[in-house]
């Protein structure tokens, strides 16, 4: 009958889905304060001045948010854009200088890209914190069930029996 139905001993069934539950709770305690940690960063490199761009730079340089080819391009192409602006301002160029004003021009569209790739890259890490918490939610209700299929195996065996002559 346990093969057929495949079902085990209640214990052990048990024993290994709460093993599998503990583990999916705990990707998705990495995966929340991963989550939380690239909030704050991207709050951080929201503001304006010195900070942010401070903050962006670790923010992209975070294992998660620099594995992205996006972000990753974003960021080179910004500090392209940046060393740019540092030669032309080296150089003595005016605040006015049609090319100092088109190289920031630059550097704020990619700086706004860049924050909008960070921003989808969060959104990914909400779908797998919800991927994680149905997978927590259906381990959890297997668990519970778990007592109810053992029940007809424990009946099993004796209607199975064949009588000795």
């Amino acid at each position: 009958y346990r093969s057929r139905e495949q079902v085990f001993s209640s214990r052990g069934k048990a024993t290994a889905q709460e093993a599998r539950l503990g583990e999916v709770e705990m990707r998705r305690s990495e995966l929340d304060a991963e989550r939380r940690t690239y909030q704050n960063l991207l709050a951080q490199a929201q503001r304006s001045g010195q900070a942010a761009e401070n903050s962006l730079r670790v923010l992209v340089s975070s294992p998660g948010i620099a594995a992205n080819p996006v972000v990753a391009g974003l960021y080179n192409q910004l500090t392209s854009y940046e060393d740019i602006r540092d030669s032309l301002e080296t150089a003595g160029a005016a605040p006015t200088n049609p090319d100092l004003i088109a190289v920031n021009s630059r550097i704020s569209a990619t700086s706004s890209k860049l924050l909008s790739a960070v921003r989808s890259q969060i959104q990914s890490l909400d779908a797998r914190i919800q991927a994680v918490d149905n997978l927590r939610a259906q381990g959890s209700s297997q668990i519970a069930e778990a007592p109810a299929a053992e029940a007809p195996a424990a009946e099993a065996p004796a209607a199975d029996a064949t009588p000795e002559a």
